[in-house]
């Protein structure tokens, strides 16, 4: 009887743990049908808000075509069908890697063509070509640097993710309001930049707002998956430390592949970087940090510079001492250089209208839309940015901390003028500060100098800037020459300013061009107050000398420079890309010079020509410059017009002529070498 009951109750304890075992894989079954509708679910709202926000971005704002919408949009889906069907058939945690390494490709993938796309990229890269794989490659890169800080695959998207979605925006906003790309320089014009910010109409948020769902969507829908996955703590082990040096050892190989390695030229890549859509966002960035450090250049040798610097005298001048006023007139530019259209007014009348006494024609700058600094750094040291990386501004990088720069400014000291400057908006602005401490000027003067301001779309007017001017000559000691340097404010971007009634119309034409339209308006106002101040020169008794220019091209209407050039901005040659970087120039006396009209030069020679025109002594690099001109009367950061009129890209110029490689030399010795430095042949 005993042993009867005793089966009987074995009997039902293994019925009873074969049902408990039976509900518990059941259980487990219905977990896991929930995660996978769940899935299902996750991954087809990420699809369907794709398609919502590709829509909006093609239909209501145009941003985007009808191919790239639907590329997009399947490579989406087969990515997630992937994802889906691999977490169906996982059973068990071998399943996970493959889960979480598509999810988080597709993540990568995703995020490189809307970067791509938005900045214009996509249309001249594609998987044939090796600038994809290049980008792609720094991509994944990031990516990987990332993981091997955090060690988490959840904080590694997020923030690659972040900091992409940064990196776009960015590169759009300086796109649009200046027509290049994000450089490595631009992290020290960061203060500057913000000191501006605010008369820039953020016209495009909405296209932000979209691209800004799209991110959000994309890293929900890949943390969701990698949320799904089996979850293992990273710990302190010797593998996963292993694991993160090889990370960081990737990171470095791609780094040393790129910077160190000619991997990009040998492969055909050009550095277009004013063409940044040809080479993709991160690989032009990259390109931008490979050529950023100034070199040395090919050949330095003092002994054989200081030879060909002995071969140069400075000169005594005629002993008159003029007073000199130079005024950088901020963003002021003649658009007619780009091409033909017609207007309801005339823009710049005065300045058309001047002939007498005067020295005027074309001025090629090196900066297009902004980098002012590198206009003032060409016109007071006489070097061109052609030796300098694209997107440099040596005031803030390879100057800073500089405490004695060779100069105009200290060389007319010598002949026994008083220098003042002054600039109506902060000091701190491209480390003014410093740098014109170290430019040797008397005295500076900025807008907490102005007194009761006058303002024009949230900057001081040029009427307020030229009363300050007259002002100084008004109270200034006789027989005490003096030299006055002023940058305006008044013509600054942006040209969307509301409340601002604009006094010019384009006439011709069928495009809309409101940004051109209030730059004109604008700089309408610059040609009266022009007249003004010359007038009142014409009637001041004392030799005077007024230099006037524009700093650089201001950044308007896409539209309307390809309508005047009749193509793409992204396929312009050197001699039609020239034609953004040239902005009027005067230099008038009140008194008897040579006339000259059409005399067309870069910035870098003003200085010498001013000094020549004035009669002042000029140094022995002011000479060779002089000389300089004569077979190269246009250099500038884009490249050469020689004599002939034939343009040439920087690149080729420098392969090309040997009196560039001397220039390049000249300028190096001129500014960094601090042991080496002719100082017979840069001071007077």
């Amino acid at each position: 009887m005993i042993f009867a009951m005793r089966c009987l109750a074995n009997k039902l304890l293994q019925y009873e743990n074969e049902r408990v075992n039976m509900n518990y894989i059941k259980n487990i079954k219905n977990i896991k049908n929930i995660k996978n509708i769940n899935l299902a679910v996750v991954l087809m709202a990420n699809w369907i808000v794709d398609i919502i926000i590709g829509c909006i971005l093609m239909f209501g704002l145009g941003k985007i075509d009808e191919k790239y919408l639907i590329s997009t949009l399947v490579v989406d889906l087969v990515f997630m069908i992937v994802v889906y069907i691999f977490e169906y058939i996982k059973k068990n945690d071998r399943y996970d890697i493959w889960i979480k390494g598509f999810i988080v490709a597709k993540n990568i993938y995703l995020v490189f063509y809307y970067m791509e796309h938005f900045c214009g990229s996509s249309k001249n890269i594609n998987p044939l070509d090796v600038r994809f794989w290049f980008n792609g490659l720094i991509y994944v890169a990031i990516m990987v640097f990332i993981f091997a800080i955090f060690y988490r695959l959840p904080a590694t998207v997020i923030t690659f993710n972040v900091f992409t979605f940064i990196l776009l925006i960015v590169n759009l906003f300086l796109v649009d309001e200046r027509g290049l790309p994000f450089f490595s320089a631009d992290l020290f014009s960061i203060g500057t930049a913000m000191e501006v910010a605010g008369n820039y109409t953020f016209k495009e948020w909405p296209q932000y707002l979209c691209i800004f769902i799209w991110f959000l969507t994309s890293t929900v829908t890949t943390i969701y998956v990698l949320k799904m996955q089996t979850k293992t703590k990273p710990e302190k082990t010797k593998f996963n430390v292993l694991i993160r040096l090889a990370c960081l050892g990737f990171v470095f190989g791609v780094l040393t592949l790129f910077l160190k390695t000619n991997i990009m030229v040998d492969s055909g890549i050009e550095t277009y970087f004013w063409k940044h859509t040809k080479n993709g966002v991160v690989l032009n960035l990259m390109m931008d940090i490979k050529y950023s450090k100034l070199e040395i250049p090919e050949g330095y040798d003092v002994e054989e510079l200081e030879k060909i610097a002995n071969k140069y005298k400075g000169t005594e001048g005629d002993g008159k001492t003029p007073n000199i006023v130079v005024i950088m007139s901020e963003s002021y530019a003649d658009l007619s250089v780009i091409g033909d259209f017609e207007t309801n007014v005339e823009i710049m009348p005065f300045i058309n209208s001047m002939k007498e006494n005067t020295i005027k024609g074309k001025m090629f700058t090196s900066v297009y839309g902004g980098s002012t600094a590198d206009s003032e750094y060409e016109f007071f040291t006489g070097d061109s940015m052609i030796s300098y990386p694209n997107g440099a501004v040596p005031y803030q990088t390879y100057l800073k901390g500089t405490k004695f720069m060779s100069s105009l400014v200290r060389n007319i000291q010598k002949a026994g003028y008083t220098t003042i400057s002054f600039h109506p908006n902060e000091a701190s602005n491209w480390n003014r500060t410093s740098i014109y401490q170290a430019l040797g000027f008397n005295k500076s003067l900025w807008i907490d100098d102005v007194k009761n301001p006058e303002f024009l779309r949230n900057y001081v007017t040029d009427e307020c800037d030229f009363n300050m001017i007259i002002d100084e000559f008004e109270n200034k000691k006789a027989d005490n020459p003096l030299f006055y340097f002023n940058i305006t404010m008044q013509n600054h971007g942006g040209y969307l300013v509301k409340g601002y009634e604009n006094t010019v119309e384009i006439t011709s034409g069928s495009g809309k061009y409101p940004k051109a339209e209030q730059f004109m308006s604008v700089a309408r106002e610059t040609d009266k107050q022009v007249e003004r101040l010359i007038s009142y020169f014409e009637n001041y008794e004392e030799p005077t000398v007024v230099v006037f220019f524009g700093d650089h091209q201001p950044k308007i209407d896409s539209n309307f420079i390809e309508d005047m050039l009749g193509g793409s901005m992204d396929n312009l040659g050197i001699e039609e890309l020239q034609k953004l970087y040239q902005t009027p120039y005067f230099v008038w006396a009140n008194y008897d010079i040579e006339e000259k009209e059409d005399y067309d030069i870069s910035l870098n020679y003003l200085s010498t020509l001013l000094c020549k025109t004035a009669g002042l002594p000029t140094s022995a690099y002011q000479e060779y410059l002089a000389e300089l001109s004569e077979k190269f009367p246009i250099i500038n950061g884009n490249g050469v017009v020689d004599a002939e009129g034939n343009y040439y890209t920087k690149m080729d110029a420098l392969e090309k002529f040997d009196e560039l490689i001397t220039y390049e030399s000249f300028i190096y010795n001129h500014m960094y070498d601090k042991k080496g430095y002719i100082s017979s042949f840069f001071e007077k």
